[in-house]
């Protein structure tokens, strides 16, 4: 099993995120979903950072890059918003809501 998207993750991740190394990978569960973080190799600059990862139970796939970890996480906890028309329910890291046991609510 997979670590959940947690505050405490998040934090850890916005503090060390810069100094992982180039294909640097972490795995964690966010909801119905299975995903990756990594750092990605400098010809993909200024996108530093990709997520990429699969919906359990189904063959619905997702890949991105970012330009920051505060970018690819807020993409995630959007539930992938990609919509212009749809804002997205949180404008920061700031923003998102935890359980009591400190984990992301899923979307």
């Amino acid at each position: 099993m997979k670590r959940k998207l947690s505050k405490k993750l998040i934090q850890k991740w916005l503090n060390e995120a810069d100094s992982w190394d180039v294909g640097h990978v972490e795995t964690f569960d966010f909801g119905n979903w299975s995903l990756r973080i990594r750092r990605e190799e400098t010809i993909y600059e200024p996108h530093r950072f990709s997520v990429d990862g699969h919906r359990k139970r189904t063959a619905e796939t997702m890949s991105r890059r970012y330009m920051s970890i505060e970018a690819a996480l807020l993409h995630v906890v959007n539930g992938f918003n990609e919509n212009a028309n749809r804002p997205n329910r949180y404008a920061s890291l700031e923003d998102i809501p935890y359980d009591d046991d400190g984990l992301v609510k899923p979307f």
